[in-house]
């Protein structure tokens, strides 16, 4: 027979700030940050330790932020938007 599907399990952390929907989150490649990207046409970096706070927001785009990938030294981030 069918089985029910699984309950999800509830958050570690809940991130908040963008004002709208988030399309990508990506880790920076040590780890030690996420940058997120949204309808809202701004990028925020995440620290992922600690309270998990917010520490930087880009803005810049003209339209949402569809995707943000981080360059392989952790430096710098390309993001995308249409």
């Amino acid at each position: 027979g069918a089985s029910a599907a699984p309950e999800a399990a509830p958050p570690t952390m809940r991130l908040e700030g963008h004002a709208q929907a988030v399309y990508c989150v990506k880790f920076s490649p040590d780890g030690t940050a996420l940058a997120s990207a949204s309808h809202d046409r701004t990028v925020l970096l995440w620290r992922t330790t600690e309270d998990c706070a917010s520490f930087v927001e880009l803005r810049g785009h003209k339209n949402a932020v569809l995707d943000v990938r981080w360059m392989p030294d952790g430096q710098q981030l390309i993001t995308a938007s249409p």
